[in-house]
């Protein structure tokens, strides 16, 4: 094999060993991280999902139900 052709063979080898060891190293770091506090957690907490600050911050057209909503997080918080 001529150089250059070598060349395009050894960069997908090493990108490919690249994300096998990235995976790898997440997978592990995954399992040594512990969540010490699931044990105390409070299940009745009402939490908004992600896209709540939008709605909430939307909420003009239906204010009565975004102040109840409100009231409802702060009472748990």
């Amino acid at each position: 094999m001529k150089p250059i052709q070598r060349f395009p063979l050894f960069f997908i080898i090493a990108i490919f060993s690249l994300i096998a060891c990235k995976n790898d190293m997440k997978n592990q770091h995954a399992q040594n991280i512990g969540h010490p506090l699931s044990e105390i957690a409070d299940t009745t907490l009402v939490l908004p999902p992600a896209w709540a600050f939008g709605v909430l911050y939307g909420g003009y057209t239906n204010q009565d139900q975004t102040i109840e909503t409100v009231k409802k997080i702060q009472e748990h918080a």
